[in-house]
């Protein structure tokens, strides 16, 4: 989870919003001021066949090819990656 500041000029509303396809809340306390809590979750998708372990990253774990094994890894670890 991870939290961060917002300026957004555009939005012109108070209150609480949860974006589920990234799965992100966003709270509001003023106009145009608040913070986003990010709740995704970041996977590993790793092969028995490679060599160097993780063929891949996502965030959606139905996006792998069947019977990959996956592990979850940090924001860092993600980033790095791509």
């Amino acid at each position: 989870m991870r939290i961060k500041p917002i300026f957004a000029w555009y939005d012109l509303w108070v209150g609480l919003f949860w974006d589920s396809k990234k799965r992100l809340l966003y709270i509001l306390p003023l106009l145009c001021l608040g913070i986003v809590v990010d709740f995704t979750r970041y996977y590993a998708i790793e092969s028995e066949y490679a060599d160097i372990g993780d063929i891949g990253v996502t965030t959606d774990p139905s996006d792998a090819p069947k019977g990959a094994k996956f592990r979850r890894i940090s924001k860092r670890e993600y980033d790095a990656f791509e």
